[in-house]
């Protein structure tokens, strides 16, 4: 094979690959997550005017799948979830500006609540917790 087919596989290789995608484009409608009128697969991003980001967010055939996290303004992480085809499963933590966790909830693979759920105060102190295994 010559150099300049070659260097045009190379390119064309490199130029297919995924552009990311804004969050802002995608639309949710009746629990569908779509972009440019199709169920959407792939991941998104979403900024802060500052240019920091503000989520990155995954999809599968329309449905909200895989690791999902929101940040502070600070970049310092804000929620950290995971979804399958649409459902929350899991281990969901949400955390305070600071860093500080600020509560830890869970999921079945169905997307039922399960377990007990933590509450904590900003210097780290748990405040509440919820069993969800006696409801």
């Amino acid at each position: 094979m010559n150099k300049s087919i070659i260097i045009f596989i190379i390119f064309f290789s490199l130029s297919c690959r995924n552009t990311p995608v804004n969050c802002n484009n995608i639309l949710y409608n009746n629990g569908v997550s779509s972009l440019n009128n199709k169920p959407f697969s792939g991941e998104c991003f979403s900024y802060y005017q500052t240019g920091v980001i503000s989520s990155h967010q995954k999809y599968k055939n329309g449905l909200d799948d895989g690791e999902w996290n929101f940040f502070h303004p600070n970049s310092n992480i804000e929620t950290q979830s995971f979804f399958k085809n649409g459902k929350r499963i899991g281990s969901w933590k949400y955390y305070f500006y600071n860093g500080n966790i600020k509560q830890e909830s869970f999921y079945t693979n169905s997307g039922a609540k399960t377990g007990v759920w933590l509450i904590y105060n900003e210097k780290g102190d748990t405040i509440k917790k919820i069993n969800h295994n006696n409801r």
